[in-house]
């Protein structure tokens, strides 16, 4: 029978069935008629069965937490009598249905954490009983004007969707609006100023638009009731109201980022605040009385979070900031110019959890007793001035996860009762003036499993073999330090070690062949020790380099291409004539890296390329020259390492050295590949060829290329030269170019490095399939 024939509670009783098919409820034989229908939270999937449209006396429907998924079924516009929608936290799609309207009766929604899609429709304004809509995390766009005719609307939650333009003078209308949430949208414009006069408003929350303009000057006195007050990032203008400590209800002000300026005013008053955020805006004029502020919230005795930072407070650190509610969790002052040092009282915050002082002038040391505030689990006080010793009390925190003291002058040992820190997950200790060995007790702790930086210091000694428990660590730096001994097998067994940096230092000893297990290393860093293994090394730095490989598809050249590149394949090309074939085999089958030989005059007419298209470095002249009259006795190693400035530098009486050859064949390879001499006249004012490619490394590249390398015959060869694919494969060759030229000799990259970059660029190239 068709349900328009059927009467009273048949018609429930076959939708309830109807019903159960698709989704599997359970139903009652208590009621006649169905009046709710409450299913939250029972794992259900599939789509909202078309039948609901059949259950005339339903009241409310709650679907909540559950993946139903589809979209909004239009058959809910035949339940008159609905009073309570709710579908949050679901997978239902498409566009809220226009005859939604028909439920006239509506006094709640939440479609909350769905993925619906379009505007609004006009038709959901005439649901003039609505008093609660809570439409968050969607895909919505458009205007919100439809909710300004929403006469009974007590709350309005469309925070993070995309709705745009401004906020409608309509919502003055709203005189029973309570909250206000439209956080995470893209609205602009100003803020009506009638909506500043809704008494009634105790949460307005507009962070994360592109509003504009100021606040009225009486804020706190037209909206006495305020709990929730946030206007960050946006783009409002102006100064901190004094009137805003007349909203003596307030325990959420935001007022950051971007453009507040002046002073902050006192906020006594605001003894209910549990959190202020004024970061990142302009505030104070690096005068003494640029922090009295902190002093006027002692009596905020539920104060859990205070951001202050980053701003233009510049004055000594407030004693008073010791005097601060028990109960804060989170005190950010970082990136500011606050001096002196740091008050001992600060460790009565004894429920602090996060401390972050980065980026300032203190001076001093920290606090001895540190150690009391237990509760903390980041310590962060990178880029400031603090000195002496690194307090042991620090491991007496055995809730610390990270501990950044990064950029200071702290001197001393390590001490090793950071090892009682056994939740520890980053350590930050680079950049000071520590000295002796590392503590077995911090290389032992194993939950440190994301970051180690020891580097930039004066530590001595080996790297202790306790290091192999931190088998989950992701990034371990120790370079640049004094110290030696062999480099531990037990690294190779790191599951997801990424970044390893032990350069600089004097390690010693055949490079373990355990680190080629390292499967997810993308940075190496070995450089300027005494080990051996170079063969070894190669294997290692194609290794890391195969984690770039590994975005680069295969591309195809034709053999017209090569052709044409080669001009016949002739054998009288000389290298930096040509387009990409020609430099390509020239440079990569070169023997680079194959003998240590010192050539002083490496330049693109010194190099010629034989039937086999591959380089040979001719006219040795200049070598012979000032060999002859060299002074300087050259050693092994010397010719194998980086150094100083090719034939550019002989002419200014730099010695005779494989470092020059490494400096030559960067600025070698740089002028093949753009086609400009380093004697061209663009290069003056500061600006050299090795500038020029450097500044356009890694997005820019196709700019500074020669022309001549994308001269191809037809379309589609001209596509694949100026291929994405091709452009990355050249990044790659250019630099090498840029780190062989460096005006640093110790900046310059190894031979050896150089050959395994080469030889893998070379690797890739040949995978192509040539016709």
């Amino acid at each position: 029978m068709s349900s328009s024939r059927l009467m009273g509670n048949d018609t429930d009783r076959l939708s309830l069935l109807a019903i159960k098919a698709k989704i599997g409820v359970t139903c009652s034989h208590r009621h006649q008629r169905v009046t709710a229908l409450d299913l939250q939270s029972q794992d259900l999937v599939g789509s909202i069965s078309l039948h609901i449209g059949n259950l005339s006396f339903l009241r409310e429907l709650r679907l909540q937490n559950n993946s139903f998924g589809n979209e909004i079924a239009p058959e809910i516009g035949r339940l008159p009598r609905f009073q309570i929608l709710l579908l949050n936290n679901n997978l239902i799609g498409g566009q809220i249905p226009v005859n939604i309207s028909r439920c006239a009766n509506l006094v709640y929604i939440n479609f909350s954490y769905n993925r619906l899609v379009g505007e609004v429709p006009v038709e959901l304004g005439f649901l003039l009983k609505l008093v609660i809509v809570i439409i968050c995390i969607n895909n919505l766009t458009g205007s919100i004007s439809p909710f300004a005719n929403l006469s009974s609307l007590r709350e309005l939650f469309l925070d993070t969707n995309y709705f745009d333009g401004s906020i409608p003078d309509g919502f003055d209308r709203l005189k029973n609006l309570q909250k206000l949430a439209l956080s995470t949208n893209r609205l602009s414009g100003v803020i009506p100023a009638s909506l500043f006069n809704h008494s009634s408003l105790t949460t307005f929350d507009v962070t994360i638009n592109q509003i504009q303009g100021s606040l009225p000057w009486d804020l706190g006195i037209t909206l006495p009731n305020l709990e929730f007050f946030s206007i960050s990032e946006n783009q409002f203008t102006g100064s901190i109201l004094v009137s805003i400590s007349n909203a003596s209800k307030l325990h959420q002000l935001q007022l950051g980022p971007k453009k507040l300026t002046g002073m902050v005013p006192s906020l006594a008053r605001l003894q209910n605040l549990k959190g202020i955020t004024i970061a990142d805006n302009h505030l104070g004029f690096r005068e003494a009385d640029d922090l009295n502020f902190i002093h006027s919230l002692i009596n905020a005795t539920n104060l859990q979070h205070l951001g202050v930072g980053p701003n233009n407070f510049g004055c000594k650190f407030p004693k008073s900031i010791g005097n601060l509610s028990r109960n804060l969790e989170y005190l950010y002052i970082g990136h500011n110019q606050i001096f002196r040092s740091i008050p001992p009282r600060i460790v009565n915050l004894v429920g602090l959890q996060s401390l972050d002082m980065q980026v300032n002038q203190l001076t001093g040391t920290i606090p001895i007793e540190i150690g009391k505030v237990q509760n903390l689990h980041q310590l962060i006080l990178y880029s400031n001035s603090l000195s002496c010793n690194i307090p042991s009390s620090l491991g007496n925190l055995s809730l610390l996860s990270e501990l950044n003291l990064e950029s200071n002058n702290f001197r001393g040992n390590i001490p090793p009762s950071l090892g009682n820190c056994r939740t520890l997950q980053l350590l930050f200790l680079s950049q000071n003036n520590l000295n002796g060995t590392i503590p077995k007790q911090v290389v032992s702790i194993s939950s440190l499993s994301i970051y180690l930086d020891l580097s930039q210091n004066q530590l001595s000694g080996s790297l202790p073999i306790e290091v192999e428990k931190l088998i989950n660590l992701g990034y371990l730096d120790v370079s640049k330090n004094l110290l030696s001994g062999e480099i531990s097998s037990t690294l190779g067994s790191f599951t997801n070690l990424e970044t390893l940096h032990l350069g600089n230092n004097f390690f010693n000893g055949t490079i373990p062949s355990s680190l080629s297990c390292l499967r997810g290393l993308s940075e190496l860093d070995l450089m300027n020790n005494s080990l051996s293994g170079e063969i070894l090394v190669l294997e290692i730095e194609e290794k890391i380099l195969l984690q770039i490989h590994q975005k680069i598809h295969l591309l195809r050249v034709s053999y017209q291409t090569l052709v044409k590149a080669t001009d016949g394949f002739s054998s009288f090309n000389l290298i930096g004539v040509g387009s990409f074939g020609l430099v390509y085999k020239g440079v990569i089958d070169g023997r680079i890296g194959q003998t240590p030989i010192v050539h002083c005059d490496l330049k693109p007419s010194n190099i010629l390329l034989d039937k086999d298209m591959t380089g040979h470095v001719g006219d040795f002249g200049l070598a012979k020259f000032l060999a002859d009259h060299a002074t300087h006795d050259l050693s092994a190693n010397e010719t194998s390492s980086v150094g100083i400035r090719g034939t550019i530098e002989y002419g200014m009486g730099s010695e005779v050295s494989a470092y020059s050859d490494i400096y030559s064949f960067g600025i070698l390879v740089l002028e093949m590949f753009t086609g400009k001499r380093p004697i061209d006249e663009m290069f003056k004012d500061g600006l050299s060829l090795h500038i020029f490619v450097k500044e356009a490394l890694p997005g820019s590249v196709s700019e500074i290329l020669d022309p001549i390398l994308f001269q191809t015959e037809g379309e589609e060869e001209e596509s694949f030269i100026r291929s994405e694919k091709i452009v990355e494969c050249l990044s790659l060759i250019l630099e090498i170019g840029v780190d062989c030229s460096s005006e640093l000799p110790r900046e310059r990259t190894n031979i050896n490095n150089v050959a395994g970059k080469l030889h893998f660029i070379k690797d890739t190239l040949l995978g192509f399939e040539i016709h």
